[in-house]
């Protein structure tokens, strides 16, 4: 396995002058440490291996899932304050062609 994804959140935002929506992607990735990737796009990214390599991609390193976890919660907190909304992917106009399964939580 490539690396263990433990949380995978997304937002997105409507900016004027620019593609119809942004997507900010938030994802606790489990390789040697914890990392925590927070990045931009005009697409939304399901396949998260480019994230090594992905220009502009914020990565903070951590011990202990807990911490990663935490981290990425805080970031999405923060996002939300500055503007970025809850991605549903069932409601999104640009979500033409993308399916998600939802869990039976």
């Amino acid at each position: 396995m490539y690396a263990e994804i433990h949380r995978h959140l997304v937002l997105c935002k409507n900016l004027p002058g620019s593609p119809p929506s942004r997507f900010r992607q938030i994802v606790v990735v489990e390789r040697e440490q914890f990392e925590v990737c927070v990045f931009d796009s005009d697409t939304l990214q399901l396949d998260l291996k480019f994230t090594d390599v992905a220009l502009g991609t914020d990565i903070q390193f951590h011990t202990t899932l807990p911490l990663a976890v935490l981290t990425a919660e805080c970031e999405y907190k923060q996002s939300v304050r500055t503007g970025w909304r809850a991605y549903d992917p069932v409601h999104h106009t640009n979500a033409v062609g993308l399916t998600h399964r939802r869990s039976a939580a």
